[in-house]
């Protein structure tokens, strides 16, 4: 797959029950304070078995492609080279969910303070590349904050 720092804005699939399997990974100590030492190895996006297919108009897969085929020619080209879809970092992982009337509603585990800088920008990227990977998007975009903790 090619991936590029480099591309536009797209919209990420809502996470669920992440903040469980960073708990069971062992990241998060029981009294919930950090954990020095852990390996970021857990799936995210596990309700999503593979790679999101192409359905078609008729599909009732809300998980699949309704137009966009990749490889489908459209004027001489591939579609994928028409339109270079790419996810945003901060707008798909980084950002809680915050407006002008309250506080996050995402579930973002990794933007939990509890957790040691470091192990949460791994899990992170982890998270970001699976559902890179999954959706079939071969570009994103992001901010060095997007990436790695300050300091």
């Amino acid at each position: 797959m090619r991936l590029h720092g480099a591309g536009i804005c797209a919209s990420l699939v809502q996470t669920h029950g992440i903040i469980r399997r960073i708990e069971r990974a062992g990241w998060l100590d029981n009294e919930g304070g950090k954990q020095e030492e852990s390996g970021v190895s857990a799936d995210f996006f596990t309700e999503v078995s593979g790679p999101i297919p192409f359905g078609g108009l008729d599909s009732t897969d809300p998980l699949a492609f309704k137009v966009y085929q990749p490889d489908r020619l459209v004027l001489g080209k591939r579609m994928e080279d028409h339109l270079r879809i790419a996810v945003c970092l901060w707008h798909s992982f980084n950002w809680p969910g915050s407006d002008v009337f309250g506080l996050g509603t995402f579930d973002r585990p990794w933007l939990d303070p509890r957790l040691d800088p470091m192990i949460a920008a791994r899990a992170k990227l982890d998270a970001a590349f699976e559902f890179l990977t999954k959706l079939g998007v071969p570009f994103f975009c992001f901010h060095d904050r997007d990436i790695a903790p300050e300091g």
